[in-house]
């Protein structure tokens, strides 16, 4: 009988035992994740709903990614021949107007790149993803998120809802893009016709993260918009995946 009674309560220790490793080992890779960064890897959200806060430290955590690769090396604390010098230093940036929180097309950080001043002309230029990021950072820091086109539209809390139509979607295109892009005009002509949106390769149907035209929000329109708001992009978005018709 003892020995029975002692065998139960080495089992028990040994169980409780090993929960408590398991559950450390647990709580030791949560609490190190963030140490697994790349700091050249960019974050993209794949969930369908995210909160502000979230979005904000994702872009700047991407935000930094991006300065400290892309501009860094000239724009530093050190430089001294620069009128801009510590780009990764938000607060700097803020004080002395080269950004101007919730307002992109007002910072000459966001003006310089979109314009094609900076990076000069031997640097790597930034992607259009970079660019947006950049655009979308500034805008969130001064409580904007209109302007955040991630992976997935920010859900609102109303639901699923039916899949866009072109014909919202050539609206959209229509009063935000055909002022440029049309014939005569200073930029490629967009023709707003979805057998030639897919012919021409802008869209791939079901990938709208693959599709030229959905990545082009990040730096366009440029006539001092700040481009298409969320809902808009997400209306481009819902139609492109669901085949484009």
């Amino acid at each position: 009988m003892n020995l029975r009674s002692s065998s139960k309560s080495l089992l028990s220790k040994l169980v409780t035992g090993s929960l408590f490793i398991g559950l450390t080992i647990i709580l030791f890779t949560y609490t190190n994740c963030s140490s697994s960064h790349d700091a050249g890897s960019l974050e993209v959200f794949t969930g369908a709903s995210v909160n502000t806060a979230n979005i904000l430290n994702n872009l700047r955590f991407n935000k930094n990614t991006i300065l400290n690769n892309k501009c860094a090396s000239c724009h530093n604390s050190a430089t001294t021949d620069n009128p801009l010098r510590d780009i990764t230093n938000s607060q700097y940036l803020i004080d002395n107007k080269f950004i101007v929180i919730g307002l992109p097309q007002t910072s000459p950080l966001y003006l310089d790149v979109i314009d094609g001043l900076m990076p000069p002309p031997g640097s790597p230029d930034l992607t259009d993803q970079e660019v947006g990021i950049l655009r979308d950072w500034i805008a969130a820091e001064g409580g904007n998120f209109d302007t955040y086109i991630g992976g997935t539209p920010i859900d609102n809390g109303g639901g699923p809802t039916a899949a866009a139509t072109f014909t919202q979607v050539r609206q959209i295109l229509t009063q935000n893009c055909t002022s440029c892009h049309r014939a005569g005009g200073n930029s490629p002509r967009l023709d707003v016709d979805a057998v030639t949106l897919r012919g021409a390769g802008l869209v791939i149907p079901n990938n709208a993260a693959g599709s030229q035209l959905l990545q082009s929000f990040s730096r366009m329109p440029t006539s001092g918009a700040l481009g298409l708001n969320s809902a808009q992009a997400a209306t481009v978005r819902s139609w492109i995946n669901a085949g484009a018709l």
